[in-house]
């Protein structure tokens, strides 16, 4: 990474002031320009969180990226000291339980199975991104009677933002009405969106929602090749699903309707 001029991609991070209060290496002779929403510029510098242990399991060294996090806290509304992002999943297999509300990280697909096993509806595709990217892409989510690429955003905390490319899809400007502002953060600061009624059903596979979802919209272009909406946590929430995400043999799946 060259210093003060690379652009660096989404990856875990931690926040600069915890990495220094627990002594965690920092590199601050190199750094760089995170990539994301917001309209400001935030440094980042090379880290390692050490010996992370999540639940009483340990998994040992996570390089990260140390940058100030103050902004993302006060959008969230609690203090948030770290993302594990890609450089911590790359490697593991995942399961959201959405209804739950809790993450389980296996040490493998075939423990993950007996989680889903007896769920009635699943929705699967392969998990790639798009140029050097590591955001999951979803190639076939339903804007209406349109299906749009979208990013499957887990470290977004909104439901549905639209790009502007997903305005012209077919049905889906004369269905929004605006309602509102509102302010999010995001790697590189705050940014200020409009907030709308989205009237038309959307979703994935068997998981669906009606007419009446609350969207953002976003002044990101957007692409009809690679990603037209960012999806996050309260839409998946809203559907009900299990989310697996199965970094090794590349293969995300949703679950739902599944018994106790």
């Amino acid at each position: 990474m060259a210093a003060n001029s690379t652009v660096v991609k989404a990856t875990a991070s931690i926040d600069i002031k915890r990495a220094d209060a627990l002594a965690l290496p920092v590199d601050r002779k190199t750094s760089g320009q995170a990539d994301g929403e917001g309209t400001g510029n935030t440094t980042v510098f090379p880290a390692t969180i050490k010996d992370l242990e999540i639940g009483g399991h340990a998994f040992g060294d996570v390089e990260t990226l140390a940058a100030d996090m103050g902004t993302l806290s006060k959008t969230y509304g609690r203090t948030v000291d770290a993302v594990l992002g890609y450089s911590f999943l790359k490697d593991k297999v995942v399961l959201i339980d959405y209804p739950a509300s809790t993450v389980t990280v296996f040490s493998g697909a075939k423990e993950a199975e007996t989680f889903v096993r007896q769920c009635k509806k699943h929705y699967g595709t392969p998990l790639h991104s798009f140029a050097d990217e590591q955001i999951p892409v979803i190639p076939d989510f339903h804007l209406g009677d349109a299906k749009v690429p979208i990013t499957l955003d887990t470290g977004s905390n909104r439901g549905i933002a639209l790009y502007q490319a997903a305005l012209n899809v077919k049905g889906v400007r004369s269905a929004l009405k605006v309602t509102g502002k509102a302010q999010g953060a995001g790697a590189r600061g705050t940014f200020t969106s409009d907030t709308a009624t989205l009237n038309v059903p959307v979703g994935l596979g068997p998981f669906q929602l009606p007419a009446g979802e609350t969207v953002v919209i976003m002044s990101t272009k957007g692409s009809t090749d690679s990603r037209m909406a960012n999806i996050g946590n309260m839409t998946f929430a809203a559907m009900k699903v299990k989310l697996l995400l199965d970094y090794p043999a590349k293969q995300v799946s949703f679950y739902g309707d599944c018994a106790p």
